[in-house]
C-alpha cells in the first residue's frame, strides 16, 4: 500500500508535463500514489496524462472545470488516502530519488513536516534555494511570520502528514497568489518537529506565461483574503493575541510584494502605514527600506530608476 500521495496541478501545460510525470513515475520511492489533476485544460494536457495513466497503475488522472490552483489542489486532497501528501505543480519536475531521501528522514526522525531545497531553472542558468536550518530549532512560526523566504513558504519542497491537513480542514485559498502562504501558516500550527534536507530535489521551472508573470487585479483580494484567513483560524485557536503581532508582519509582507507586483506590471495598488508601525514591524531591514521609501511618496521614482 502507498505511504505517499503526490497531488499534481495541470492546467495548460502540454510542453512541460510530460517532463513532470516521467520525474514521478521514475521515482525509486515506489510506496507513491500520484494524483494528477487535469483542472480543465484546453490544450493537449489530458491527453498526454491519459497516456501515463494506461501505462503505470500508480498514476490517476482526475478531471475537473477550470478553478485555478488552489481549486485543482483541493480537488487531490479530497481523494488521498496515504499517511503522506506532497504538491507538484505541472510544468515542475524532481530528481529521481527526491521522495527516497525526504521520506527517510521523516520516518527516521518522525516528524510531522520535511523540507527540502530547489533549483530555480531559468533557461540560461539555475539558482539553489538555501534552507536555514538555525530558524527551525526553536520558535519557528514566530519567525517564519515575520521573516520567511521563498523556501520556507511554498508547498512543493514540502512533505505533510495527511491527516493534519484534513482533520483540521487545511486548504488552500485564492485562486491565485499567496495560496501557499494561507496554507502553510496554518499547518504550521500543528508541527511540532521538522526534517530539514539540504538537497535541492525540486525543480521550479521559470516560464514567461506563468500565472505570476504579469499583473492580476486578483492579487490585492487574494492577499486581503489570506490575512483574514488566518487571522480567523488563530482566533479560532485561542492564539491569535500570542502571534498577533507576528500575523500583522505577515500582511505587511504580502502588501509589500503586492506594491510591487503593481509597480511591475502596472497596475495601481496603494496602502496607508504609519512612521509607527514601520518602526515596530519586524520584517527584513530591505522590506523596511521599501516602506520608508514609500511613506516618503518616491517610492514609483525610486522603482524605475532601480529598473
Amino acid at each position: 500500500m502507498s505511504k505517499l500521495t503526490v497531488i499534481v496541478a495541470a492546467y495548460n501545460v502540454e510542453e512541460y508535463i510530460e517532463k513532470c510525470l516521467i520525474s514521478l513515475v521514475q521515482q525509486t520511492y515506489r510506496e507513491l500514489e500520484i494524483l494528477v489533476v487535469n483542472d480543465g485544460s484546453t490544450d493537449n494536457t489530458k491527453k498526454l496524462i491519459e497516456n501515463f495513466e494506461e501505462k503505470y497503475k500508480n498514476l490517476k488522472l482526475l478531471n475537473k472545470e477550470n478553478g485555478g490552483l488552489s481549486s485543482a489542489r483541493n480537488f487531490g486532497l479530497k481523494n488521498i488516502k496515504t499517511e503522506y501528501v506532497t504538491f507538484v505543480d505541472g510544468d515542475d519536475y524532481l530528481e529521481l530519488n527526491a521522495y527516497e531521501v525526504v521520506m527517510k528522514k521523516i520516518e527516521e526522525e518522525k516528524t510531522e513536516l520535511g523540507i527540502f531545497n530547489f533549483k530555480k531553472v531559468y533557461p540560461q542558468k539555475i539558482n539553489n534555494s538555501k534552507l536555514n536550518e538555525n530558524i527551525y530549532k526553536s520558535n519557528f512560526l514566530e519567525y517564519l511570520f515575520s521573516k520567511s523566504k521563498e523556501e520556507d513558504i511554498v508547498v512543493w519542497n514540502k512533505i505533510f502528514k495527511a491527516d493534519i491537513i484534513l482533520k483540521n480542514k487545511i486548504y488552500f485559498e485564492n485562486r491565485a497568489y499567496f495560496e501557499d502562504t494561507g496554507f502553510i501558516f496554518r499547518y504550521l500550527y500543528f508541527v511540532k518537529n521538522i526534517s530539514l534536507i539540504e538537497l535541492p530535489l525540486y525543480n521550479y521551472v521559470q516560464r514567461k506565461n506563468s500565472i505570476t508573470k504579469k499583473f492580476n487585479p486578483v492579487i490585492i483580494t487574494s492577499c486581503e483574503n489570506t490575512y483574514k484567513v488566518v487571522k480567523e483560524f488563530y482566533k479560532k485557536n485561542n492564539e491569535y493575541e500570542k502571534y498577533k503581532d507576528k500575523i500583522e508582519d505577515m500582511y505587511l509582507r504580502m502588501r509589500i510584494y503586492t506594491l510591487n507586483n503593481s509597480l511591475k506590471y502596472r497596475g495601481n495598488y496603494h496602502f496607508k502605514i504609519t512612521w509607527q508601525e514601520i518602526n515596530n514591524t519586524k520584517i527584513p531591514l530591505k522590506h523596511k527600506i521599501v516602506l520608508i521609501i514609500f511613506k516618503m511618496r518616491i517610492y514609483k521614482k525610486v522603482y524605475l530608476l532601480l529598473k
